[in-house]
């Protein structure tokens, strides 16, 4: 991150402050919260120590961080002993001369509109609609303003534009578009009666509840769908699997639609919100049931330069037409990777969204590493009790495997022992899970 905080620094004193007669100004996109704050914190750090006085950093993501013990939120960060500057405030200040970088962590991505954003500098994957969203912060017009600049530490020249090429010059659905369908799946998951008005009027009226979220309130949250939860879990494993099928459907048809047109339906709306919260709290079977206390809390390379250039777009006739999404019932299948995915839900789950792709590669690699000495894993789980194998057994090998990843790669895993939280959740949940699993298995 120090390498890439110094590029970004560099660039923007050399390209952005040279435009728009120096009023030019920039967007950090980083891949997590954690990443946004240590951006900002380093950000200030190398300009302080190379005495810039032309660079001023402002941070933006939701609720808190905690690192190392201390805790970081947008306002702290970006106020001082003489100036308050709160969340609501921030796009004002941004606006003003006093600031001309933004980092960024989801907020501000979209619908953010900045007429003097003329750079940007992208350390997170962007695919489809996001990165059209997120690069097009960049197209307001201003006086001054004859160009923009991009630096993407991640993305190649091709992802961006693949995902341009479909919303590029005129895009037309290959058939007209059928918004009964979403009423079709809400008048399925309405006959199972999970839930009834009031209980999606309180989970609304906690979910939409102004300032910061406490875990106090997010524990009240989950306390309104508990109902629910439990009617879930006394259907048979026939009626959960098609409640799953008609919820995905539903939840996948309401946020294409919406994307498209309309619906001045506030009940769905309610629903839709209610459903989408259910479903994050489900296991990735239907063969599961649903437990909510089960709640489990689970980069430095060389830099170098592998295009640089405009992305130029020349649509066929075939790409400006998009085929819309048709209604598909699913099939029950056995999932290869259902322990792997019920540990990464868990973690996104207690992240509330926040687990990055970076985290998920993290996850995945330790994972597939722990498999290839499940033989030796397997025997002591078969040998041993659970507090055993999880707090002598596995944290040995996990500790080894996590090691040897990092020096391997030491950007990608920076995080894991950089932030021992992070480390001793994700072990943990592996731990649990493959003992489960493995004690499980056939010799």
């Amino acid at each position: 991150m120090q390498q890439k905080v110094e590029v970004i620094v560099e660039q923007f004193r050399q390209v952005t402050l040279s435009k728009m007669d120096g009023k030019a100004k920039a967007m950090v996109v980083s891949p997590s919260r954690w990443h946004a704050v240590k951006y900002f914190l380093l950000m200030k750090e190398y300009c302080k120590k190379k005495g810039y006085t032309d660079v001023s950093p402002m941070v933006a993501f939701s609720g808190s961080v905690t690192d190392k013990d201390k805790e970081y939120t947008e306002s702290a960060l970006n106020s001082t002993e003489e100036l308050k500057i709160s969340e609501a405030q921030l796009p004002d200040y941004f606006a003003s001369e006093a600031f001309n970088i933004l980092i960024v962590a989801d907020k501000y991505q979209t619908g953010f509109d900045e007429p003097k954003l003329h750079s940007m500098f992208v350390d997170k994957g962007l695919r489809g609609v996001k990165a059209v969203q997120t690069l097009s912060r960049l197209n307001r017009t201003c006086a001054g303003k004859n160009d923009t600049y991009i630096l993407d530490f991640v993305n190649s020249d091709e992802d961006i534009q693949n995902s341009f090429k479909t919303f590029y010059e005129d895009t037309r659905l290959e058939k007209a578009l059928d918004v009964n369908v979403v009423y079709g799946y809400y008048d399925k998951l309405v006959a199972f009666c999970l839930w009834n008005d009031e209980d999606i009027e309180k989970f609304c009226a906690l979910y939409s509840k102004k300032g910061t979220q406490t875990a106090q309130d997010l524990g009240k949250l989950t306390g309104t769908v508990k109902l629910s939860v439990d009617r879930y879990n006394e259907l048979v494993e026939d009626k959960r699997f098609a409640f799953r099928d008609a919820l995905k459907n539903f939840l996948r048809f309401y946020a294409y639609i919406t994307q498209i047109t309309r619906m001045f339906d506030t009940d769905l709306h309610k629903t839709y919100l209610f459903c989408e919260y259910l479903f994050r709290l489900m296991p990735k079977t239907h063969r599961e049931r649903i437990n909510l206390d089960d709640q489990v809390i689970l980069v430095n390379s060389k830099l170098t330069e592998t295009f640089s250039g405009s992305i130029a777009l020349q649509p066929t006739e075939k790409d400006k037409i998009v085929k819309p999404e048709n209604p598909k019932l699913s099939k029950k299948k056995i999932e290869k990777k259902d322990l792997l995915e019920n540990i990464i839900e868990k973690i996104n789950l207690m992240y509330q969204g926040n687990f990055t792709d970076a985290d998920r590669i993290i996850v995945e690699t330790i994972f597939d590493r722990m498999f290839t000495e499940s033989k030796k894993l397997k025997k002591h789980a078969k040998n041993s009790d659970e507090e055993m194998f999880e707090k002598s057994i596995f944290p040995e090998e996990f500790e080894k495997i996590a090691q040897d990843c990092y020096l391997e790669s030491m950007d990608s895993f920076s995080k894991l022992f950089e932030n021992q939280e992070f480390y001793k959740r994700v072990m943990e949940e592996m731990a649990k899970a493959m003992y489960l699993s493995l004690r499980s298995k056939k010799d």
